[in-house]
């Protein structure tokens, strides 16, 4: 059987991005091509400041959508590779030199 989702629950979960693990906001739109197939999703754009001056609303396109969880929607947004580990710790002890 199909599972479905009415936007009233889909404004309830949290956006995050998979790339960066940023939280993006709740929807606050869904986007339709005229043939009634879903493109995307829209968060709120983060403000700037104060909070007096706003950028756009971010689109997340459709397929950006990695998994619709029970409170969480995970986006993908950023597409480049994840960055490198960081290099290995130094081992435990004194520095290595010659002994005093």
């Amino acid at each position: 059987m199909e599972q479905s989702l009415s936007f009233t629950e889909l404004r309830c979960k949290e956006v995050v991005n998979l790339a960066d693990g940023r939280r993006l906001g709740h929807p606050v739109d869904v986007v339709f091509d005229l043939c009634a197939r879903v493109q995307g999703i829209v968060t709120p754009a983060p403000r700037r400041g104060l909070g007096w001056r706003k950028e756009e609303d971010i689109l997340i396109p459709w397929n950006a959508i990695a998994k619709i969880g029970e409170d969480v929607i995970l986006v993908n947004l950023g597409g480049g590779a994840p960055p490198p580990p960081p290099p290995p710790l130094p081992p435990y002890g004194p520095p290595p030199g010659p002994p005093r």
